[in-house]
This record gives structure tokens, sequence and C-alpha cells, in this order.
């Protein structure tokens, strides 16, 4: 017989076991997998008296944590000792009895002051208006949220009548702010018991990677499902959140679907918007609608530009920042200010030229500062149409990427001997500098083809241009519209909302970087 200690480090390869641990119908050999343990945590929430002996062991608080929460969910105040075993929520699946919380209330809110809050939202969840007065807590928007989700206008009423209202219940850090936050509203940032009922795709049952990650997790499990899961992003809009793309934001955020506000809020550059509905993790697809947004409104620039790297590592990832993109917006304002001899490459722009071009003299000056921009500004005097773009910053070597942008160019100019594409072509002949190397004969043979050139960006795009290219950034070069925000698929993960068959407004979480066309002039023009 293995030991706890052996099971700990051992990790399940079975799918099998992982359901059965779901289902609540057998604890696994192996403990040590995320998966495993969120397939547990579900299986005793949900199923009385299974896995009970798992109760306490070290190394496995959150399993203790979701044995406490079944025990109080089935009216059985469980003996707990240390902070680390108290659960956080204690209202879903199930709720318990008024008399439940109130034995839960006399035997730890002298231990774990905290639980007067937990006991409070879950009056707000089950109807006890009169517990919740007698905890006498400070009027907190996420009891609010849970009061109104569940229909419990009592609680919810004596809430939002309060001149001040307190942020103190934490549903993104799973705690109690020590120190409440007063003069908050209710702003979208509750997990209430309606979303809890919407759970998602397990994925690979032995893969965690595989399971998103939502912006809540107060029940531990991730809030999966074997079967009948779905993503919010295929989860229909509702009228209430269409209307408010169109109207101001109330002071007090109806139920909705905020991430889609702050997408289309950064998407548009609206810096009251965003700043106000931003989660403290960025949701799926918040980096590519930043960045359009940081590339069409100045001033959405300028306010991330002294958010400080923290800001941009909560959003790009640790080491990252968005500097290359916000110098860009700058550079085509024709503002060089940002730039000294202390500024790092990595910070320097490499897409200069959308949604506006700046003028022929910036470009120069760039170059003349900055050597390493000359590709860049090259692009960017094609875009102007500058006559003497090769002759402007001395020989341009031509190369596969450069010659693609000129041929996209010249498509838009309807030019003919003065293309800049046969100018490059004509070079590279006398250079012995072969072109196109990414492709096979076969589509060499077709490049005066129309299509050609399209079939090459939408294959080959991602390994070159923009130095952080790759999946991350791909789509963050190309203009898209308010119906290709992004959320939580493919590469990069730029899916959008259209109606569906029956009319119904849903996020289509299909689209792929091989959706786009890189570069498409009609696009730039929008």
């Amino acid at each position: 017989m293995s030991t706890i200690q052996d099971r700990l480090e051992l990790s399940v390869t079975d799918p099998e076991e992982n359901k059965a641990a779901f289902l609540g119908q057998a604890v696994p050999q192996g403990l040590k997998s995320n998966m495993t343990i969120w397939c547990l945590i579900r299986g005793i929430r949900h199923n009385e008296g299974f896995a009970t002996d798992l109760h306490g062991i070290p190394g496995l608080p959150s399993i203790t944590r979701a044995l406490n929460a079944r025990s109080i969910m089935s009216n059985r105040v469980p003996a707990m000792i240390e902070a680390a075993e108290v659960p956080y929520c204690f209202w879903h699946p199930d709720l318990p009895s008024e008399e439940t919380l109130r034995v839960l209330l006399a035997r730890y809110q002298e231990s774990f002051p905290p639980v007067r809050y937990l006991i409070g939202r879950a009056c707000a969840a089950a109807g006890f208006p009169v517990l919740y007065e007698e905890l006498d807590l400070l009027p907190d928007v996420a009891i609010a949220e849970e009061a109104r989700d569940s229909g419990n206008q009592a609680i919810y009423e004596s809430i939002t009548r309060q001149p001040v209202r307190y942020a103190v219940v934490d549903d993104y850090h799973r705690a109690i702010r020590d120190k409440p936050t007063p003069g908050a509203y209710l702003n979208g940032d509750t997990c209430v018991r309606s979303q809890l009922d919407r759970p998602q795709p397990a994925g690979d049952l032995v893969d965690g990677d595989t399971v998103a990650r939502l912006s809540f997790n107060i029940t531990e499990d991730h809030n999966i499902a074997l079967t009948g899961g779905t993503f919010p992003s295929t989860r229909p809009i509702d009228p209430e959140t269409t209307k408010l793309l169109f109207t101001p934001l109330p002071r007090d955020l109806p139920t909705t679907d905020k991430d889609l506000l702050i997408l289309l809020g950064a998407f548009k550059g609206n810096l009251d918007r965003y700043a106000r509905l931003q989660r403290p993790r960025p949701i799926p697809g918040e980096l590519q609608c930043v960045i359009r947004g940081i590339y069409h409104d100045t001033l959405f620039a300028k306010w991330w530009a002294v958010q400080g790297d923290a800001a941009h590592e909560r959003l790009a990832g640790k080491g990252n920042n968005l500097r290359e993109h916000i110098h860009a917006r700058f550079v085509m304002n024709n503002d060089l200010s940002w730039l000294s001899d202390a500024t790092p490459d990595r910070e320097l722009p490499c897409w200069i030229w959308f949604p506006n071009t700046a003028s022929i003299t910036t470009y120069e000056e760039l170059v003349r500062r900055r050597p390493s921009m000359k590709m860049a500004c090259v692009k960017g005097c094609m875009a102007r149409n500058d006559p003497n773009v090769f002759g402007r910053f001395g020989d341009v070597m031509p190369d596969p990427d450069l010659w693609l942008f000129s041929y996209l160019v010249d498509r838009r100019r309807d030019e003919d001997d003065s293309a800049y594409y046969k100018v490059l072509e004509q070079k590279a002949t006398e250079m012995g500098i072969n072109l196109f190397p990414y492709v096979s004969e076969e589509e060499e043979a077709l490049r005066d083809e129309e299509s050609w050139p399209m079939r090459m960006v939408d294959a080959d795009w991602g390994n070159s241009g923009c130095r952080s290219g790759g999946s991350r950034t791909t789509a963050l070069y190309r203009e898209i519209t308010a119906g290709h925000t992004g959320y939580d698929n493919d590469t990069p993960a730029v899916p959008g909302w259209a109606a569906d068959g029956q009319g119904v407004l849903r996020r289509n979480a299909t689209w792929t970087r091989s959706s786009y066309t890189c570069l498409r002039w009609s696009r730039w023009d929008g």
C-alpha cells in the first residue's frame, strides 16, 4: 500500500481516474497534478461523504477547504484550527441553513474574524436578511452583487442605500481585505452564484493546461464540467450588455458581460472606461485590444506611457512592456522626445506607418539618431509614396519582407515601371539575392498571380517583420475591427462577435491567424 507521501508525488496518467474523482466515485492513486486536485474538489463539493479521508493532510490545503465547505453546505459545522482550513465559498452548489450559519458564526467569529463577511455573503445568496443585519458589516459591494443576482432585494437595498459603500470581499484573490476600500461601487468584480452555474469544459482530464484560467476561481476547481460546459466567449450577449456599448456606464454596473466592455474600451482607447473596468489580471484578448487602442489614440498611448513597468508586465507578461507600441504612436505624431541614447533597442518601434504616417523629416531624423530604424523608416516612406525612398537613406538591401511590403504598397499606388517592388527585384537580381526563400518552386512560379502575396503573408508573416513577432503579436499589426476582439481560443486569441443562425449575438471563438490578411490596404484605410 503506497503512503500518502508517495501519492502526493505521483501524477495521474489515466483520465478515467480523474473522471471518477470528478463524479465523486473514487479517489485517484496519484495526487500531484493540478487537474486531479480540481476534479477531486469538484467531486467533494458535489458529493457528501466523498474523499473524507483526505481531510487535514499536509500538502492538500485546498482539499481540506473543499471538505469543510461541503460540511457547511450539508449543515454540519467542521472543526477548523488554522485560517488555511477556512473555505472561501460555502454557498455553491448548495446553500447552508440559517441555523448552520449562526453556529458557524458563534464558533469562529473570534478566532477567524473574516468569516463574518463570508457568512454575510452566504446570507446574500440564500436570503437571510435578519442574520445579515445582525452581522453589522460594512456595506460591501460584493455582497450587494451577490444579493442582487440571487434576487434578495432586502440585503441588496440595505447596502446600496448607504451613502458610502466598501470593497471588502475580494473574489479575485479569495480574500477579505484588511483595509476595505471606501467609495466603492458595483463594478462586476464578483463571482456570483449564477456564474458558478455556468461551468466551463474540463478539457483534457490529465492536462491542467487545457483548462482556461477564468478571472475567478472562488470554488478552487476552476468551475470545470465533464459535459455541458461552455466558455464565456461562446455565451449569448444579453441586451443589457449591448445597451452599455452605446450609453454611459452607470455608477453601479448591472450584472453583465464585463469582459466585452473591457475589450471594447481598450480597443477604442476609451481611457475612462478601460481604467474603471480592467481586472487585476488580464483577460484573453486584452493585450491585442490595448495595443490597437494605443496605435489609434494618442492620449490612451500617453496614459500607458506613464503607467510604469509593473502595469505593463501585468498585461504583457513578466519582462515585457508596451513601450515599443507607445513609441510607434509617438513617431506617427512626429514626436521623438521619448528617444535618447539610453533608450533600449527593445523599446524601438517597427510599425510606424499605420494608422497614419509620420513626416519624411521625422523618418530621416529617426534614422540619423538610430540607424537600426532604417528599414522601418524605409517602409514608412513607401507608405507615404515617397519617390526618393531608395536614395533617401543610402543603399537599401532587398529582402523578402521588404519586397512583400513594397508589393502591397504598389498595388495600392497602381504604379508600374517605378514600382518599388520592381526596383527591389532588379536590385536583388543584380546582387544574386533570392527574394523568395520561404516558398516552393510551385509557389514561386505563381508569384505573379494576384493571390500569391496574400498566401505568403498568411504562411510566413509571423516569421518576419517586428522583432516581437510570433503568436502573441502577429495580430497586433493588422487592422482589427470591433468584431475581431480577442478571447479564449487560438493563435493569436482574436476571435470576435457575430450573430448566429437565430440572430443571437455570440462571440465567435474560431478566428485564427490564418483568418486574416496582414497589411491589406483596404483595412489600413478603415
